[in-house]
């Protein structure tokens, strides 16, 4: 339903590859016109898939996950 060159940001306040990850992977694999854009800071650069993964304690904040997907 994602229109072309629309973005949809993906997050989730979990730490599980399953919820955040693998889902991402999922859209990928189904949306071959679709793309995940890297917009993370550095510091949260923890995933293959180009989202980020803020852990517990990092910057004070809780675990959180995001990735913005955009189609092309």
């Amino acid at each position: 339903m994602l229109a072309r060159g629309g973005r949809i940001v993906y997050a989730t306040c979990s730490l599980l590859a399953d919820e955040n990850t693998r889902q991402v992977e999922r859209f990928l694999g189904a949306t071959p016109d679709a793309q995940c854009l890297d917009l993370a800071p550095v510091s949260w650069r923890r995933d293959a898939v180009g989202g980020a993964q803020n852990l517990p304690g990092d910057g004070g904040m809780d675990g959180f996950y995001y990735a913005v997907l955009e189609r092309i």
